[in-house]
């Protein structure tokens, strides 16, 4: 058995709870509440069960006989089978006295397994809820047992290969020795029995007798096995309580933890340790899940167990599996040499109880360990089908959750959204002890029905298109929501993801082509498929853009361009004392669309003139020739700087975006001059002024980039009036640049 988490282990014995269990012995002293009912003809009464109670206790209180529980049974069948378990406040029927004659049996068959026989005197069968009286033999015969419940419900464990003589009871009231009498002829007897509850203020002792060949054992309250061996040797083991053993006319007390043997014909030996009680290793995991069906699912299981501290050395493992918790009902019940401490099976859907006990080279067998329990329960995977979601079914008794629900008892199958993951959680109980995820993909969440539909082609050009829609639908015909689709395109044909629409469970796509595209088939896959197959299949015409007229593109509209220049500008003037002057230009023009083009705008520009010579003594005579008379006389420099301003109007000779045009331009002009005179001694005499004038220009452009290189060639018509005389302001104009035109 595969073990990975150590779980709550169990006492050997069923822990008693606030209710209270007929068979077993009252919990604590309580007082009677009764309540009289209204006179009737059967005397009858109603009991309020106090904490504590048992059938056998209410009887010895009542009636002063635990024998009438049948009394309270026939007043009651709402008991159904026993043991009962009675709720503290539960409301008894019971008569005020106990008439008739009291029951001839003295126990009853309560639990058999395999080959198990009753004399009773006649051999045969036993059966469930078979009676025994006083003298009535029961025998357990190999890899069998069986339990024997006496009239006051004291329960007695028979082992495989034991026979026992039911002697019934020595006495009519508990409280003066034995509550029920037995004989042990050969096997192992394991006794359980607790305290009953009285009306005194402690608890009653109980006790069993089992007489063997060899001796007597009064078995008290608490846990205590008894064995005869082939030579008839007896050996009380008390694993809880105390007992006492009696032979050759001594008695041995025994107490927990101790044993005591007792041959044919001798005394009881001195009380000795038991083994040590074993532990678990490794115990089984409180849940174990399996693939398959309740009745074909199997699972391995193991767990290891160890020798406790103290005691004699083990040399055998006695090792018991049981589908019930008073290990009645036992799948395993093996003795094995003390080199063997595991415990490997295959289990079906169930619940297993495990517990192993040492037994020593005399014999004794000490307390048995806790016991480890574990729940297997079957997951059964249903796919589902038309008009039916797949479903998952867990063993009933399971807590169980699906996708982080709160945990809750498993009362019928689960049901699976389609084309999602799911995480199963199962548990022991609904806090979770034990749990144990399982994750199931997409793949196992049912079966979902694709439908597609194509719409017509639709064209933009040569460009085509072709909206899709993709519905997707449960086995029940409900739409599904978060698919996961993929589609793929017939060869010439994109397809976009498909996303979802605006209708549930509905997804959109668009298929494109270009120009002309034949006949194809477009498949559409769910989830993670890659297979050959998809899950829907879509045929698509094929299609052809329409022939369409070609159309004249209109022609451009005119529209108002801008033109910006920049340029160095030389000018030659016509006087021998200023030849040359140089300078920069920047015009800025709207070209209008009319002709060639019409322009219009403005021209800024700046030109420097300049001369030196001797001093002359002629005022009007400015910067004369050097002689060599002159040449060591001081000089005069002049410079003349112009800023001129003006208005040009013009017009392209051809096309403006040609790579070569020509054009005309004239320009009024207002000249701004400042006339700077620095004499032969240091001084230095500033004359400025300004005047009109116009300039000509024609010019030529070559386009190149996003304007043109250009030059021009023109005359400007100026003649400034000064205190040295007229200044030469104008002359031939040369200018070349780049212009950018827009």
């Amino acid at each position: 058995m595969t073990v990975s988490n150590a779980m709550q282990s169990r006492r050997a014995l069923r822990a008693r709870s606030p209710f209270a269990l007929c068979a077993a012995g009252a919990l604590a002293a309580t007082a009677v509440a009764l309540a009289p009912s209204a006179a009737s003809a059967q005397e009858t009464q109603d009991y309020r069960v106090q904490q504590g109670d048992t059938c056998p206790s209410i009887a010895q209180r009542l009636y002063g006989d635990v024998g009438r529980i049948d009394v309270i049974h026939q007043n009651n069948p709402g008991l159904g089978r026993l043991p009962h378990r009675l709720r503290p406040g539960q409301i008894l029927r019971l008569p005020r006295s106990a008439t008739g004659p009291a029951p001839s049996s003295a126990a009853r068959v309560s639990f058999v397994r395999n080959e198990v026989n009753a004399f009773t005197p006649e051999q045969h069968r036993a059966r469930r809820d078979e009676s025994l009286s006083r003298g009535h033999r029961l025998g357990t015969l190999d890899q069998s047992s069986a339990e024997v419940t006496f009239i006051d419900e004291t329960q007695l464990q028979l082992e495989e290969n034991t026979l026992v003589v039911v002697l019934g009871r020595s006495a009519q009231r508990v409280d003066a020795g034995n509550a029920s009498e037995t004989r042990l002829e050969r096997g192992t007897l394991r006794a359980s029995l607790a305290a009953l509850a009285g009306g005194a203020a402690t608890p009653q002792p109980r006790q069993i007798t089992v007489q063997t060949p060899s001796a007597t054992a009064q078995v008290g309250a608490g846990s205590s096995l008894v064995n005869v061996d082939a030579r008839a040797s007896t050996r009380l083991s008390v694993h809880q309580g105390a007992s006492s053993i009696r032979a050759a006319g001594r008695t041995v007390a025994v107490n927990e933890g101790f044993g005591s043997r007792a041959d044919r014909g001798r005394a009881p030996r001195p009380p000795q340790p038991l083994p040590a009680r074993p532990v678990w290793s490794t115990v089984f995991s409180p849940l174990v899940l399996v693939d398959g069906t309740d009745d074909a699912a199997r699972v391995a299981v193991s767990a290891q167990y160890t020798r406790g501290s103290g005691g004699p050395a083990p040399v055998v493992w006695h090792v018991q599996l049981a589908r019930d918790e008073r290990f009645n009902d036992l799948l395993v019940d093996a003795r094995v040499p003390a080199a063997v401490t595991n415990l490997d099976t295959r289990l079906g859907p169930g619940v297993y109880h495990a517990r192993v006990a040492a037994v020593d080279a005399d014999g004794f067998e000490g307390r048995p360990s806790e016991v480890s329990t574990v729940r297997v329960s079957a997951v059964t995977l249903d796919a589902g089908g038309p008009g039916r979601r797949a479903s998952i079914r867990v063993t009933q008794g399971t807590f169980c959750s699906i996708d982080g629900a709160p945990l809750a008892l498993v009362s019928g199958s689960i049901e699976l959204s389609p084309l999602r993951r799911h995480t199963l959680r199962c548990a022991v109980d609904a806090n979770g002890r034990g749990a144990i995820e399982r994750v199931l993909g997409p793949e196992q969440s049912g079966l979902v029905t694709v439908r597609a539909r194509a719409f017509g082609a639709e064209y933009d050009g040569p460009r085509g298109s072709r909206r899709v829609l993709v519905g997707v639908y449960d086995a029940v015909g409900q739409p599904v929501v978060g698919a996961t689709l993929r589609a793929r395109a017939p060869r010439g044909v994109t397809v976009e993801p498909l996303r979802a629409s605006a209708q549930r469970g509905v997804y959109e796509t668009v298929a494109r082509w270009n120009g002309a595209v034949s006949a194809g088939v477009l498949g559409v896959f769910v989830g993670d498929e890659s297979g050959a197959n998809p899950s829907a299949e879509l045929a698509l015409e094929a299609s052809a853009p329409p022939a369409v007229a070609p159309v004249q593109a209109p022609p451009p509209r005119p529209h108002v361009g801008l033109e910006l220049a920049f340029a160095g500008d030389a000018m030659i003037t016509f006087d021998p004392r200023f030849r040359t002057g140089l300078g920069v230009s920047l015009d800025a023009r709207a070209r209008i669309p009319a002709g060639p083009g019409l322009l219009l705008g403005a021209r800024a520009g700046y030109l420097r003139f300049g001369c030196s010579g001797p001093v002359s003594t002629d005022p009007n005579v400015f910067c004369p020739p050097v002689t060599a008379a002159t040449m060591s006389a001081p000089r005069n420099s002049i410079g003349i700087d112009t800023f001129d301003l003006g208005v040009q109007v013009g017009a392209y000779l051809a096309r403006h975006n040609a790579p070569v045009t020509g054009y005309v331009t004239f320009v009024p002009q207002w000249i701004f001059q400042r006339t700077s005179v620095v004499r032969g001694d240091g001084s230095e005499v500033i004359i400025a002024g300004s005047t009109f004038s116009a300039l000509a220009m024609a010019g030529a452009q070559l386009r190149i980039g996003p304007g043109g290189l250009f030059a021009n060639l023109g005359y400007r018509g100026a003649v400034a009036e000064s205190s040295l005389g007229q200044l030469p302001l104008g002359g031939l104009l040369f200018t070349m640049g780049y212009r950018a035109i827009f």
